[in-house]
C-alpha cells in the first residue's frame, strides 16, 4: 500500500475532489496528502468519509519556503512572479519525501487527472513503472546539469500526470543537490539559482525529469517503462466537470484522463459529447459507475 501526494490550488477544488474519489475507487491508497493553503482546508471536509485525506498547509511543509518567497525571488530576477506556483508545487511534491509517516513509495498525482481503471505502479521486479512521453525542453536539462553535474540519460521524457516515487531516492536527490550547492544554501534555492533568469517566468526546472534521470543514472534498473493509454484533453470534450457517463465512456479506452481548466471546449460540442456519453452508458451499463 502506498500514499498519494497531490498539491491543490483553490481553482482546482472541484476536479480534485473527483480525482481523489477516483484514486480511492481504483487503487485504494493508504493516505492522500493534499498540499494546499490552510484557507482551503474546509473544502476537503465535504468529501465522502471513505477518502483518507490528510491536509498539509503548503506554506509550512518546507522550512522558510512559501509561495510568496518563490514569487519574490522570481520578481527580484526581473521575471514574472505569476509563475511561482508552478515551481512551488514541484518543490512540495519533492518535499513529501520528508513527511514523518510517508510510505516507502508514494504516488505523485495531478489534481486535474481522474483515474478510470486500476493501474499498477510497481512490477514483480520491484521496478517503479512510468509512462514515457516525447516532450523535450532543453532548459530542464540545463538546470539538471548545473545542479548535479549529470546529463540526460534516456531518450524519452519522464513528464506525465503522475510519477511513482521511491521515498529514499527522492531524499537522496535532494541531498545531492544540497551537496553541490554553495555551503548553507537550502536545496530549493539551489534549484532556483540554477535556473537561467530568462526561464524563471517560463519553465526552467522539472522535478520529473530531474528525479527520473537521476535515479536512472544512480540506480540503473530501478525504473521500467510501460505504455499506458491516457487522454490529456478531457476538458476539451467534456468540460472541466465530467459526469459519471463521461467517465464511463472514457474508461472503455483509457487508464486515466486529465481535465485542464484552461482547455475547456466549446459549449455546444461539450453538450453533444455528454449526450453521446449518456447514450453509450445506457446501451452498455456498468454498475461500477452508478455510485
Amino acid at each position: 500500500m502506498f500514499d498519494v501526494v497531490m498539491p491543490v490550488t483553490r481553482e482546482h477544488n472541484a476536479v480534485a475532489g473527483l480525482s481523489i474519489q477516483s484514486l480511492v475507487r481504483n487503487v485504494a491508497p493508504r493516505r492522500i496528502y493534499i498540499m494546499t493553503p490552510k484557507s482551503n482546508f474546509s473544502f476537503f471536509a465535504t468529501l465522502p468519509g471513505n477518502c483518507p485525506v490528510s491536509l498539509v498547509d503548503e506554506d509550512t511543509l518546507i522550512p522558510g519556503i512559501t509561495l510568496r518567497a518563490i514569487a519574490d525571488f522570481i520578481e527580484k530576477a526581473g521575471e514574472k512572479r505569476a509563475r511561482a506556483g508552478w515551481y512551488f508545487q514541484q518543490f512540495l511534491k519533492m518535499s513529501a519525501s520528508f513527511l514523518p509517516d510517508i510510505t516507502d513509495y508514494y504516488l505523485i498525482w495531478d489534481a486535474d487527472t481522474l483515474m478510470l481503471n486500476p493501474i499498477r505502479f510497481l512490477n514483480d521486479a520491484n521496478q517503479a513503472l512510468i509512462k514515457p512521453s516525447t516532450e523535450h525542453h532543453r532548459p530542464y536539462f540545463d538546470t539538471y546539469t548545473k545542479l548535479l553535474g549529470l546529463t540526460r540519460s534516456v531518450d524519452f521524457s519522464f513528464i506525465s500526470e503522475h510519477f511513482f516515487i521511491k521515498t529514499d531516492y527522492m531524499k537522496e536527490l535532494i541531498a545531492a543537490i544540497e551537496k553541490r550547492a554553495k555551503p548553507g544554501t537550502p536545496w530549493v534555492w539551489a534549484v532556483m539559482n540554477a535556473v537561467e533568469p530568462r526561464h524563471l517566468s517560463g519553465a526552467g526546472f522539472s522535478e520529473y525529469e530531474t528525479y527520473g534521470n537521476f535515479v536512472n543514472t544512480v540506480h540503473p534498473g530501478a525504473i521500467a517503462v510501460r505504455p499506458l493509454s491516457t487522454i490529456r484533453y478531457g476538458a476539451r470534450k467534456f468540460g472541466p466537470a465530467p459526469n459519471r457517463y463521461d467517465l464511463y465512456r472514457l474508461s472503455l479506452s483509457y487508464a486515466y484522463a486529465s481535465f485542464e481548466s484552461w482547455d475547456a471546449g466549446k459549449p455546444l460540442r461539450i453538450k453533444a459529447e455528454k449526450l453521446l456519453s449518456f447514450l453509450i452508458y445506457c446501451l452498455h451499463p456498468r454498475r461500477y459507475f452508478r455510485s
